[in-house]
C-alpha cells in the first residue's frame, strides 16, 4: 500500500479511536500521546517503528517490494524523527478540543 491518503487515514482513525476513549476532563499526558502515535504508526503496512539512537526520537523503516516478471527488488528507507514534536502537536489539538467542548457545554 503506497497511497499516502490511505496511510494517513489509517493513522487518523487510530488516533481518533484512542482519543474518543480519553476522558475529556483529563489532560493528555506526553507519555499517553506518544503511545497513541506509536500505536497508530505501527498499524501501517510495510512500516516498522523502533526507538531511535537518541532519547525522544524514533526510527521509522519502510520496506517496499517491487515485483516484476524478471526480478524482485526490495527497497528500505529510514526516517528519524523527533517524537516530541508530534506529541506536542497532539496534546495541543487535544487541549483545543477540550476548550471547544467546554465552550459548547457552557452555552
Amino acid at each position: 500500500m503506497n497511497d499516502p491518503r490511505a496511510l494517513s487515514f489509517i493513522v487518523y482513525q487510530k488516533i481518533q479511536q484512542e482519543l474518543s476513549g480519553q476522558d475529556q476532563e483529563e489532560d493528555l499526558s506526553s507519555r499517553r500521546a506518544g503511545e497513541i502515535i506509536l500505536d497508530a504508526l505501527n498499524l501501517l503496512p510495510e512500516i516498522t517503528v523502533q526507538p531511535g539512537p537518541r532519547d525522544g526520537f524514533v526510527l521509522i523503516r519502510s520496506i517496499t517490494t517491487d515485483r516484476t516478471e524478471q526480478a524482485t527488488d526490495t527497497n528500505q528507507e529510514e526516517l528519524l524523527f523527533n517524537l516530541q514534536d508530534f506529541v506536542d502537536s497532539l496534546r495541543t489539538v487535544w487541549q483545543d478540543y477540550r476548550k471547544q467542548i467546554k465552550r459548547v457545554d457552557a452555552k
